[in-house]
This record gives C-alpha cells, structure tokens and sequence, in this order.
C-alpha cells in the first residue's frame, strides 16, 4: 500500500501540469477559430470586446464575496459547534447545514446590498462606464 502512495504522489503533479498545459493551448486554439470564424462571415473581432464590456455585471464581486463570508461563518460555527460537549447536535450534520444556511444568508444580503446600491445609482452598476468613456 505505501508503493501505491508514493506512486499517486508522484503522478499528481505531472497530471495536473499536462492538464493545466492542454486547457492553455485549447483555450487559445478556440479563441482563435472563434476569432477566425468572425472574420469570414465579416465581423469585427473587436466588437466581441465592446459587447463582453457592456455585460459586465459590476455587482459580482459583491454577491461571490457576501457568499464567501457566509459560508465561512457557518463553517466556523459549525465546527465550534460540533467540537463542543453539547449533545443536541447531530455531530456529522451540523457543518453541513449551517454551511448551507449561511451561505444563503451570505446570498440574501448580497442581493439587499445590490438591491441598495442600484436603487442609489438608478438602475445602473456602480463600475458601469458611459458610452464614451473610451475604453474598448
């Protein structure tokens, strides 16, 4: 059994630096034929810049980061919970539940902080750049 550890540590990071390679150049060779594919039907490939630009949702970082603390809140309640001597919990559910639960809440309060925010800039991101801003 300790041969096949040794093994699997050995083969871990060769797999991972073969994969991380192969999606780098597939990402590229895909760009590329999407770029290519534009061009013959006429398009500009930098309208595809312009256009990704106006999608932006500048309230993103808000929701992954309220999302974030949430789940760590309810990670760190969990095991404090499931570490201590009360025997009211269930020992190997409670972690998972109030990871859920927090990570909801952690949702619930990005939303009313986006909510908050779009109602003080009317309707638009707090990031959005005008028409002529001059980026592209």
């Amino acid at each position: 059994m300790n041969n096949f550890e040794g093994i699997v540590a050995l083969f871990v990071p060769i797999v991972g630096t073969v994969g991380a390679f192969t999606m780098i150049v597939m990402l590229r060779s895909y760009s590329n034929k999407e770029r290519m594919a534009m061009i013959e039907r006429g398009m500009n490939p930098a309208d595809l810049k312009v256009w990704a630009q106006k999608r932006y949702d500048s309230y993103q970082s808000v929701r992954f980061a309220c999302t974030a603390v949430g789940i760590g809140i309810g990670l760190f309640v969990g095991n404090v919970l499931r570490a201590s001597d009360i025997q009211m919990f269930d020992r190997g559910g409670i972690v998972a539940g109030l990871t859920f639960i927090c990570g909801g809440l952690g949702l619930l309060t990005g939303f009313f902080i986006e909510y908050k925010m779009r109602k003080e800039n009317n309707g638009k991101g707090f990031m959005d750049r005008g028409e002529d801003s001059g980026f592209v």
